[in-house]
């Protein structure tokens, strides 16, 4: 059975790069720490409640529309900003100080980061080296061509060489290159 299922970078609402093809799409995705309970809106997506119905944890990679202050810590466990963009998302903004998100479940200490995050000490080793995460959740869009190498070799031995476990769900898209 799975207990935990990570989704692709932009895999909800796909490989789309402008504020306005994916803001039907994105969420006011609230701070953990405030009493925010989603299953009981309508009009909100309700990965949450599959979630808490299923007994799993869900990473699912969605942009937000703004900063909001509200959630159920039952429901919302973590939320993360991505903080190094890559070359073709400069139009979106990013938090100017990265993020440092872990959680703990009975099976495990998670960090979360994505895609280029991985690239850069912060957040991807201060994660691993300073707050111990014993897994990482990684969406990712990650090209399988130089300058970037195979998502699977890099991931795999960024993993190994940080002596982490490592879950990893890439943007199927062969058109771009991203295969793995």
């Amino acid at each position: 059975d799975a207990r935990i299922i990570v989704t692709p970078e932009d895999g909800i609402y796909g490989w789309v790069f402008t504020r306005e093809t994916i803001y039907p799409y994105l969420e006011d995705i609230p701070d953990p720490q405030v009493n925010w309970i989603p299953c009981t809106e309508p009009e909100r997506e309700r990965l949450s409640c599959m979630a808490s119905s299923s007994a799993i944890y869900v990473v699912a990679n969605i942009g937000d529309k703004k900063p909001c202050n509200s959630s159920d810590p039952k429901k919302l466990v973590a939320r993360y900003h991505k903080h190094n963009l890559f070359v073709t998302e400069t139009q979106f903004d990013y938090p100017k100080e990265p993020e440092f998100v872990t959680f703990n479940t009975s099976f495990g200490k998670f960090g979360i980061f994505t895609c280029t995050d991985i690239l850069f000490h912060d957040p991807a080793v201060v994660l691993v080296s300073k707050l111990q995460v014993d897994t990482v959740l990684f969406p990712t869009a990650w090209m399988n061509t130089l300058p970037l190498l195979s998502a699977c070799q890099f991931h795999s031995a960024w993993a190994m060489g940080m002596g982490v476990n490592f879950l990893s769900a890439n943007t199927h898209n062969s058109s771009l290159d991203m295969t793995v």
